[in-house]
């Protein structure tokens, strides 16, 4: 009798408890930004800036496999860098996309919602040509749904 007492309370806790439902597109918002003095891989003097930022997606397929590198899942993440002059943003076109791969994220479990603060690390070679500038970003998830764009806060470089 005893057990059954103890099944029945366990039941109604975990009945208790509900799965918050998120939205299958990702929800993506800008948490910081920091720029650092460093070198870059041929040991040129260069800025890192490492970009942060949340994402919320419901049924958490976020990431590419290693595998994944034929169009369209061989992109995930999107940037754009953008000048700021007289307070007008004004988009800088780069030789190389700042695009990039965000990797695959697995989820166990019966939630399948992910919840994650994602870092985006790149370098500019010094001396860079803007003194402050704003990134745009978002992503895409497995299914190709896009998240909305968020920006940066003004980024300013220092000579």
């Amino acid at each position: 009798m005893y057990r059954f007492f103890i099944v029945i309370i366990l039941f109604l806790f975990c009945r208790c408890v509900e799965i918050e439902e998120y939205s299958e597109i990702p929800d993506i918002s800008f948490k910081s930004i920091t720029v650092t003095d460093t070198v870059d891989g041929l040991l040129n003097p260069a800025y890192r800036v490492d970009l942060k930022f949340d994402v919320v997606d419901g049924d958490g397929d976020i990431g590419l496999h290693t595998y994944d590198t034929a169009a369209p899942h061989d992109v995930n993440f999107f940037l754009k860098l953008y000048q700021i002059e007289d307070g007008i943003m004004n988009e800088v076109t780069m030789q190389t996309p700042l695009n990039g791969r965000i990797p695959y994220i697995q989820i166990d479990g019966q939630n399948t919602t992910l919840s994650a603060e994602i870092h985006r690390i790149s370098y500019y070679t010094k001396p860079v040509p803007w003194d402050s500038v704003k990134f745009e970003f978002y992503i895409k998830d497995r299914a190709l749904h896009s998240s909305n764009i968020d920006t940066s806060i003004t980024v300013y470089f220092g000579e």
